[in-house]
Formats: structure tokens, sequence, C-alpha cells
């Protein structure tokens, strides 16, 4: 990775209310990770991205033949986002701040 990329992955990570960011290749390793928890959570979130990534971007190609980019989800406090680049996907998981 770019020295570019690892600093705007970096910038994100530092945003408030972020407790991680992940890239993870699409076999599923994870190529860097920022503010997450210990490996066994950096796994765990790396395989069920990875899962959910695959099975949204058929749904999206089925329903509108398009290519999925941003996937966002919400549960509680926390919130998702999943972004689709050629080599990689990254997720990005926030805890909701109050204003």
């Amino acid at each position: 990775m770019s020295l570019e990329v690892n600093a705007r992955l970096s910038q994100i990570a530092r945003h408030e209310g972020v407790q991680g960011v992940l890239v993870i290749s699409h076999e599923g390793i994870v190529i860097k990770s920022y503010n997450i928890m210990d490996e066994e959570t950096i796994n765990h979130y790396a395989y069920i991205s990875l899962q959910l990534a695959k099975k949204a971007k058929e749904i999206i190609n089925d329903l509108a033949e398009a290519d999925l980019e941003v996937l966002r989800m919400k549960s509680g406090e926390m919130e998702y986002v999943l972004s689709f680049e050629h080599d990689y996907v990254l997720l990005a998981v926030y805890k909701q701040t109050k204003l």
C-alpha cells in the first residue's frame, strides 16, 4: 500500500467514534488494521465482513446489474461501513456518539 493510502487510513482511524479500520484482501487476509482490539477479534471481523461483502455484491449485481461500492449498516450504537476496492475490502467500525 502506498504511503498516501496508509496516511488516509490512519486519518480515518483517528476520527471520533472509530473503533477500528481493517483492510482485508479478497482471500480474507488482513492487510492492515487500525484501532481494532485483539487478533481474534480482527480475524472474526475480517471473516464475517468478507462473507457479507461477497453476498451483498451478488445480490446487487443480480438486482441492478451494477457493482456495489459501499455498504453501510447500523445496529444499536454501532455502525459498519464496507467499501469495495479493486484489491481489497475496507471495513470501518464506528460507535455512534451522542450529540
